[in-house]
């Protein structure tokens, strides 16, 4: 950690098999989290907290059943925050600083809008577009 790395994490990160600790916390990093990291089933620690990492948290990190320790906090990440897995264990602390992310109230993010809600405000917007397209 804190050593100015910039670019982006690689995806082939994956091929360190027994890796049990990993921080790459308080550098200049951008680009997403790889999805590959799910594939790191030996990983205990996670933290990837204070850079520029952007995208969401990869669902597929879930399947990390011996992750006992994940920050994120201040970076520009947006989307869910996962809830299975490991996840049910995070606190606040572990995303704090990126305003994008919604998720469980425990978590203290806003609610996620719930597709049910999206459909209506779709459906809804149509109802008033479509006729006065149609009128012109």
């Amino acid at each position: 950690s804190n050593n100015q790395l910039s670019g982006g994490i690689p995806s082939t990160i994956s091929g360190l098999q027994e890796l049990g600790h990993f921080s790459l916390s308080g550098n200049m990093l951008q680009g997403s989290i790889p999805n590959t990291f799910s594939q790191l089933k030996s990983l205990q620690s996670l933290d990837l907290s204070r850079n520029e990492l952007s995208g969401s948290i990869p669902k597929d990190l879930e399947g990390l059943s011996y992750l006992e320790y994940f920050n994120v906090s201040f970076n520009k990440l947006e989307g869910e925050i996962p809830t299975g897995g490991p996840f049910v264990n995070f606190s606040s602390a572990s995303f704090m600083g990126n305003p994008g992310l919604c998720g469980m109230p425990r978590l203290q993010v806003p609610p996620c809008p719930k597709f049910s809600e999206r459909k209506q405000k779709l459906s809804f917007i149509l109802e008033i577009v479509l006729p006065v397209l149609g009128s012109g």
